[in-house]
């Protein structure tokens, strides 16, 4: 079994993130769309490529960001920590 070792996470999102918490919707739906491309493709690149669940292969365009702690179980902010996704 591989282990992921997540990196920092991209500096466009951190910025967004720092700039959004006052928002009364601040979590994962509120991140806009090539944002979220942005970060699947830093969590592939962290990942070498593979998914984070089977191991296999995986591209940006055939791929879909996952929360290791499910978004119905998270506290507020837990949805857009960086360490809780993982591409798949």
């Amino acid at each position: 079994m591989r282990s992921i070792k997540p990196g920092p996470e991209p500096t466009r999102y951190a910025t967004w993130r720092a700039a959004s918490q006052a928002d009364i919707n601040y979590g994962y739906g509120l991140i806009p769309g090539d944002l979220k491309l942005e970060i699947k493709q830093a969590l592939i690149d962290e990942q070498r490529g593979l998914c984070a669940y089977t191991g296999l292969a995986i591209e940006a365009d055939r791929s879909h960001i996952e929360h290791l702690l499910p978004q119905a179980h998270c506290r507020p902010g837990e949805d857009v920590d960086y360490r809780n996704m993982v591409a798949c």
